[in-house]
């Protein structure tokens, strides 16, 4: 054996072993941990290119290998959940909060990742939005295609996603999603395309950067919502009874019907700014409930103000059903009621309306 092989290989004997969980450590590094949930991003296809694939299999370790990440960051994967996002639960997703919080309050972490698939974007991505507390980087990343699919954005995403999540100026700004080189907030960011790779759009003052050549380009200040802790993931108790909320959507010439049984509170889907027809008898049925109800829009660009235009309600304001869902669960598993609900709405709503007046050029605050 030549020397130099020789001493290379003592070199490798003598070193110490890898942190736990990490796949590749350099004390000149900053310390990244991804939590990996699963989803088409560590999904693999029975062929390369077939359209038929089982999310989560590969576990995001062998994504992050082919993105070559540990050239910019030490790399600690937390295995959280492997399976299709679609199957998530609201039980899941709170202890995908906890594992976050603490990371985040790790001192020797300096920004995490969360892995997972496109269809639970908005539910979970908004549940840790609305859970975790932390100044530092929550980067969520998924894909559109398998990695065994020979165009998947799964490892350009991830590579994107860490280096996002070492730029300081990532910090103080709440969960990010990242979505084909696109910087979104949580909060007002959703999917529009199910079959192209440029999947995700957001509300005014959503889209707050882009990636260029795997830099983050930030084009707004930080900005989180006023109360974004008032769900802190450490007051939640890990135990606790699913609350029964349904979402229920307005029909043209369609009669809404209310689903038998005892509800905790109702989601009404209206068109446009939140409006419900005249004609329909859910109205006067949901209200005699007595239950809380909150209304949102069908609309993909909407917003439904406070109070909404349909008479009745609290107003969900620039948020979907899905994410309308997460504040209503945790009020009532906070075991508050419509005051907690208005105020986390009420309070999204200040925010947004702020946002688009940065955007419009109104505020230079």
């Amino acid at each position: 054996m030549h020397i130099s092989h020789l001493l290379k290989a003592i070199t490798i004997a003598f070193q110490s072993p890898l942190p736990p969980g990490y796949i590749c450590f350099d004390p000149s590094k900053l310390n990244i941990t991804i939590v990996d949930s699963g989803g088409t991003i560590s999904g693999a296809g029975d062929t390369p290119t077939s359209a038929l694939y089982r999310s989560g299999v590969l576990g995001i370790r062998s994504v992050a290998e082919s993105a070559g990440v540990c050239k910019f960051a030490n790399i600690r994967i937390v295995p959280f959940y492997h399976g299709d996002s679609i199957n998530l639960d609201f039980q899941v997703m709170l202890h995908g909060s906890r594992i976050i919080q603490e990371s985040a309050d790790d001192p020797t972490v300096y920004a995490v990742i969360l892995s997972g698939g496109t269809d639970g974007q908005d539910v979970f991505a908004t549940t840790v939005d609305q859970t975790v507390s932390t100044s530092k980087a929550i980067v969520f990343i998924s894909a559109l295609r398998p990695a065994t699919n020979p165009s998947t954005d799964g490892t350009g995403g991830l590579l994107d996603a860490v280096c996002l999540g070492i730029y300081p100026g990532a910090r103080n700004r709440g969960v990010l999603v990242l979505g084909s080189g696109r910087i979104f907030a949580a909060r007002l960011a959703f999917k529009i395309n199910a079959n192209q790779l440029d999947a995700f759009r957001a509300h005014p003052g959503g889209l707050l950067g882009q990636m260029i050549n795997h830099r983050p380009i930030f084009g707004l200040p930080p900005s989180r919502l006023s109360r974004h802790d008032i769900f802190n993931i450490k007051t939640i108790p890990e135990r606790f009874q699913v609350p029964r909320i349904e979402t229920v959507y307005a029909q043209i010439g369609i009669e809404t019907l209310l689903p038998p049984g005892d509800l905790d509170a109702i989601i009404m889907v209206g068109f446009g700014g939140g409006y419900w027809p005249e004609s329909d008898s859910i109205l006067k049925r949901a209200r005699d409930l007595g239950i809380p109800i909150i209304i949102v829009s069908r609309v993909p660009y909407a917003f439904v103000d406070a109070p909404p235009p349909c008479g009745f309600g609290i107003g969900g304001g620039f948020r979907n059903p899905q994410q309308a869902f997460v504040v209503v669960a945790l009020c009532k598993i906070k075991q508050q009621g419509e005051t907690c609900m208005r105020e986390a709405l009420a309070d999204s709503e200040a925010d947004n309306a702020t946002l688009v007046h940065e955007v419009n050029g109104y505020s230079q605050s």
